[in-house]
Parts: C-alpha cells; sequence; structure tokens
C-alpha cells in the first residue's frame, strides 16, 4: 500500500506546512502591527510637540495688542522709575485695572459662543523692566507688588524684546506660559506673561488631535490632566498608562529628556513617555501617548479578521478544484490498494466456505494481504486438527499408509538415505571408516515415486536457512536415525515453503517425535529393522513416506 501511504504522508505534511505557514503569518502580522504601532507614538510625539507650540503661539498672538497699549507701557515706565512702596501700590491698582480690561477684549474678540473660561488666562502678570510684578491676575493676587520673577528664562528674554512660550511649575501648579515685550516711546519698558493650566478640557482637545489617543500630562507620579477614549478598542484604558509612570521616572532614556522607547501595557497596548519641553522639564513635568496594539493571538483569528474584500478576492475556483483533485487521487489509492483487494479476497474466501476450494493460494497475494491469507491458512489448517481431535473416538483411524503414503513390504538392503520401493532403491556405501561417529558419510538420492519429486539434501539446507527455519543440530554430532531425521525435516520444510505453504510453529522436536512415533509403528508391524523417510508433494502439498527396512 505504498501509494495510500504517500497520501497519508503527503496529507500529513500539508498540515503541519499550512499549520507552520499560519503560525509564521501570526507572528509576522504581530510584528508588523507592534511596529506600526511604535512609528506611530513617535509621530504623535512630534505632532503633539508641534500643536503645543502653535497653542502656544496663537496665545502670544491674543497678547499682540496688550503689548502696544499706550496706558500700560505708560504704567509700566512710571513703575520702573517708582521706589516709594505707596506710589508703586497705586500704579498695581491702575495697571490691574488695564490688564481685566484686557481679559475682557480677549473674550469679546473670541466671539459670541465664547466661553470666558475658556479664553481668559488663569494666570497674568504685567511686569517692569525689572522684572518686578507690577499688577497680577488669578493665583497669588495678594502677593505684594515688587516681587520679582526676573531670574525665569521666560521672563529675562522677554524683558529683552523676545516673544517666547515656555511651561512653567509655579505655586504646585503646571502653567503654559507665554510673554511678550512690552513697548513705549520705543523702548522696552516691561513685559507681559500669561499662562494656562493643563487640564482636562485642554487634553481632549489634544487627543482629538492625535485621531483619539490616550493622553496624560503629569507632574511626577502625579497626574495633571488626561482624557482617554471610552471604547477600550480606540484607546488604552487611562489606568494602564498611569500604571508605568514608577518605572519611567527611572527610565534612563526620560532622565536625559529624550522620549522612551514604547512600553507594553497589560492590554497589549503600546503606551510613550516623554519631558515637556520647557522649565518644568527639570521637575519631571512630561506627557504620555498610549495606543492600542491588537495582536492575533491564535492563528484562526486570521480569517476572523479577514474582510468579505479579501475574501472574495481568492481563486475559490481553483482552491476547490485542487482540494477536489487531489481527494479523488487519495480514493483512488485507497480504492486500488485496499478495497479491491479486500472484495476479492472475500470472494476466495467465500469459495471457500461453499467449498469450490480448500485453501487460498498465497503467491496471488502480496504485501499485507500475502500474510493475511497465509494467517487464513493457518487459521484453516489448525480448525482440521482440532474437528480431528474432537471427532468421536468410534471413528475409525486413520491408517499409517493412508497419512504417510503407501509403504512396500520389503526394502533392498539397509542403507542410509531415502527408502523407496525395492526397484527403486539406491544403495549407499556407509559411513567411511576414522570418522567421527553419526557422520554422514557422501551418498546419493534415491529414485524417488513418481508422484514424489527429489529434493537436494544441499540445496534444501540452503533454502531452510535463507527462509529463516531453525534447524536442528549438525548430522555428524548425532546418531544415525537423528541424522536422517534431520535430513528428512530440512528437506520436509524447503517442500513446504515450495509449496507456499506456512512453516510457523513446526519445530524440530516436535517434527522429530512424530517419526519418532511413526518408525515404532511401522518396526512393530512388519518387524523390519529400521524406518527410512522420504518427502514428496502430494496434490501441490508436502507430504512423507515410511518406508522400512528389512532385518
Amino acid at each position: 500500500m505504498l501509494l495510500s501511504r504517500f497520501w497519508y504522508v503527503f496529507l500529513s505534511v500539508a498540515a503541519a506546512a499550512a499549520t507552520g505557514a499560519a503560525l509564521l503569518a501570526q507572528g509576522i502580522i504581530n510584528d508588523k502591527a507592534t511596529e506600526q504601532v511604535t512609528d506611530q507614538l513617535q509621530r504623535d510625539r512630534v505632532e503633539l510637540d508641534a500643536m503645543l507650540r502653535l497653542e502656544a503661539r496663537s496665545r502670544l498672538d491674543r497678547i499682540g495688542f496688550i503689548s502696544v497699549d499706550s496706558k500700560l507701557g505708560g504704567l509700566l515706565r512710571q513703575a520702573g522709575h517708582a521706589n516709594d512702596e505707596k506710589q508703586l501700590s497705586g500704579i498695581s491698582s491702575e495697571t490691574k485695572d488695564v490688564l481685566r480690561g484686557h481679559v475682557a477684549r480677549l473674550v469679546e474678540a473670541a466671539g459670541p459662543g465664547a466661553k470666558e473660561a475658556d479664553v481668559a488666562p488663569d494666570i497674568a502678570f504685567a511686569l517692569d523692566a525689572e522684572g518686578r510684578i507690577i499688577a497680577q491676575l488669578g493665583p497669588l493676587e495678594a502677593n505684594p507688588p515688587g516681587s520679582s520673577l526676573a531670574t525665569y528664562p521666560l521672563i529675562d528674554r522677554a524683558l529683552h524684546g523676545y516673544v517666547r512660550d515656555d511651561v512653567w511649575v509655579y505655586d504646585r501648579r503646571i502653567y503654559r506660559m507665554a510673554a511678550r515685550p512690552v513697548l513705549s516711546g520705543g523702548e522696552y519698558v516691561g513685559a507681559i506673561v500669561h499662562g494656562y493650566r493643563f487640564d482636562n478640557a485642554f487634553a481632549e482637545k489634544l487627543s482629538q488631535g492625535l485621531g483619539g489617543v490616550t493622553l496624560a500630562f503629569f507632574y511626577g507620579t502625579s497626574v495633571l490632566a488626561s482624557y482617554a477614549p471610552a471604547d477600550a478598542a480606540v484607546a488604552p484604558p487611562l489606568a494602564e498608562v498611569e500604571s508605568q509612570l514608577t518605572k519611567v521616572l527611572t527610565d534612563e532614556h526620560f532622565k536625559k529628556g529624550e522620549r522612551t522607547d514604547p512600553y507594553a501595557l497589560p492590554t497589549q497596548g503600546r503606551a510613550l513617555y516623554s519631558l515637556v519641553t520647557g522649565g518644568a522639564a527639570l521637575a519631571n513635568v512630561g506627557y504620555a501617548i498610549g495606543r492600542p496594539l491588537h495582536l492575533i493571538s491564535q492563528p484562526q483569528e486570521l480569517f476572523q479578521n479577514a474582510s468579505q474584500q479579501q475574501v472574495h478576492a481568492l481563486p475559490l475556483p481553483m482552491l476547490g478544484g485542487g482540494a477536489l483533485a487531489l481527494a479523488l487521487f487519495g480514493l483512488l489509492c485507497v480504492y486500488f490498494e485496499r478495497d479491491r483487494p479486500y472484495k476479492v479476497l472475500l470472494k476466495k474466501i467465500a469459495e471457500i466456505t461453499q467449498g469450490e476450494r480448500d485453501r487460498l493460494l498465497v503467491t496471488e497475494w502480496r504485501g499485507l494481504y500475502r500474510k493475511l491469507t497465509d494467517q487464513i491458512n493457518q487459521a484453516i489448517d489448525k480448525s482440521v486438527e482440532r474437528a480431528a481431535e474432537m471427532a468421536p473416538s468410534t471413528k475409525k483411524k486413520a491408517n499409517l499408509d493412508e497419512i504417510l503414503g503407501p509403504t512396500p513390504a520389503t526394502s533392498s538392503e539397509p542403507y542410509f538415505g531415502f527408502a523407496g520401493d525395492a526397484a527403486g532403491s539406491v544403495p549407499v556405501k556407509p559411513p567411511a571408516p576414522g570418522s567421527k561417529p553419526g557422520a554422514v558419510a557422501p551418498r546419493g538420492l534415491p529414485v524417488p515415486p513418481k508422484a514424489a519429486p527429489v529434493i537436494s539434501t544441499v540445496s534444501t539446507v540452503s533454502s531452510a536457512s535463507m527462509m529463516g527455519v531453525s534447524l536442528a543440530p549438525e548430522p555428524d554430532e548425532l546418531d544415525e536415525d537423528a541424522a536422517h531425521f534431520h535430513e528428512t525435516y530440512v528437506q520436509y520444510i524447503a517442500t513446504r515453503q515450495q509449496c507456499g505453504e506456512s512453516t510457523e510453529g513446526l519445530s524440530y522436536e516436535k517434527f522429530e517425535g512424530t517419526l519418532i512415533k511413526t518408525r515404532d509403528q511401522v518396526v512393530a508391524k512388519h518387524g523390519a529393522k529400521g524406518v527410512r523417510f522420504s518427502v514428496y508433494v502430494k496434490e501441490g502439498k508436502a507430504a512423507l513416506k515410511a518406508a522400512p527396512l528389512k532385518r
């Protein structure tokens, strides 16, 4: 059944290859998805920095008209020359009123739908040329005028005529600050500064600008402002992004002011962390951007995630035709190597059942069916033997002549070898003098009966050896009868094999016991000196013939 076995091996290899291809595709897709999310997070960081700069620029533009206000410029010029606390307090009160008026103008300029909370700054300063606070709106309004902010890099650059923005940690809060110089009479007489806190509304605005990511601004391990879409499939949960902050603060890239590598989140998402641009970075103020990562956990998800368009693009007729052709080829192999011989075997067995034949011809079969037919033949033989043993005792016993063939009443003078009719006997010289006891000298073979072809001793020994039959000890180690029994056994085994009969279970000990029993019966019946056995073929089967030796 070579073709069928080949087919099974082919199917196994094809199944293993398909499984391997699916696992390989799963790994490739997961790697590509991870790489894509990593690249997207890097682009998100660049875009977020750009959005923060644009937002700062828009805040600077809002206060552009304030920086050239003549009244504000005059007040700041006066404050720069005022050293009396009472005089400075009066200038501060007027300056604060000017700031409130400008804030009202900011809200008005934003349009009728704008809310003051969204437009008005959370904190605003008016500084003189030395960086002293002349007026302030928002937290810490109770600070006395004259407190200096000149040490802030943002203020220093603004007082020198530059427009700048920064992120501050001020009063334990984080502000996005913008500063512009104030001109009066062609001179820089101070600066106007305003700032907005990081809040959830601002984080949501930036998140939507990035396509709906999870975004969080943090100060150390505390989250200042955050936003995460409600659908976890769109963005990872905020709690997972926050859970990595302790690790992030010890990250070497983060401590150097660089972005971190993407951190793996429990729900397979990825998050990137970076410090903000500005002075607040020294206080570990930064932001986190999180995106989902959809990995394939099982190969069958490849088919579940396939779109209808991808399914329709498959060459289904070709795939179906190929599968059908392979299936038919496999069924054809099974039919010729299993089904058809099986039907023939059933037919042959039915012929035995109907009495049309006695046995199966082993040579008609090949492979496993040859072994099967041999086993069937052995089962038939054993069944016949068992039936004979179980027959009633009143049944007439089989005549020895009928079992072993006709036994002549007389024989030629004694000789060592096969015996036939007296006329057909061929005398053989006795063993040569000086040979070992029981050794067999070379001799001729007797002329067999017409129905009994002679089997060469040398060839039968070789055949029996090649067929794997266990032989008795060598003849030169035995007495004359034992050596004869040995030769007869070898010839009988070889003849059965040539006739296609089984030799399984036919041991020399059992065979020798049968010959001894038969010899004793023949000697007792004919008063012979001994008995010689010969092998011949009877009706296509190996048979034995016993010939008595005269005294």
